[in-house]
Order: C-alpha cells, then structure tokens, then sequence
C-alpha cells in the first residue's frame, strides 16, 4: 500500500469533512432530530479541527527545515512558528 504524503492526507481529511457537511444539509432537509443533527456537527467540528492540527503539523516541520537550512535564529523560527499556532487556536 503506498503512503500517502502529508498533502494528499490533508486533502483527504478536507474531502471527508465536506461529504459529513453534506450529509449534515441532507439532515436538515429530511428533518433529522436536533439532537442527531447536533451529533454529526460535533463529529464534523472535530474533523476539521483535526485538519488544522495536520496542517499546523506541516507548518511546524517545513518551518524547521526551512529554517536550519537557511540557518534562522531560533527567535525567529519561533516566532514563525508561535505566530501559525495563535491562528490556529484562535479558531477555538
């Protein structure tokens, strides 16, 4: 089985949180309980909070390379990196 690279597992995880949005609509119009709808939201909720951790996760590890080839400080890798962390918290 060939591993997939960190791009097509991130595009992997998006598609999957789209099909459960679509589903969620589909719910909607069926008329679906509130409490069923509210289930597949959270599910979703979390889906694509797992999105964002995997593309932090990217961000983190091209950031370091990136900066060790370059020789960066480690001010400013932090700061690189500190800075993608606070977008990614402040969707909470």
């Amino acid at each position: 089985m060939k591993k997939l690279t960190e791009q097509e597992a991130l595009q992997r995880r998006i598609h999957k949180v789209i099909g459960q949005c679509n589903g969620i609509a589909r719910m909607v119009e069926r008329g679906d309980t509130c409490e069923a709808i509210l289930l597949q939201v959270s599910a979703a909720l979390s889906a694509l909070h797992r999105v964002g951790q995997m593309a932090l996760e990217r961000q983190l590890r091209e950031s370091v390379r990136e900066g060790l080839r370059k020789s960066d400080t480690e001010d400013v890798l932090c700061d690189e990196l500190s800075h993608a962390l606070d977008k990614f918290c402040a969707q909470a």
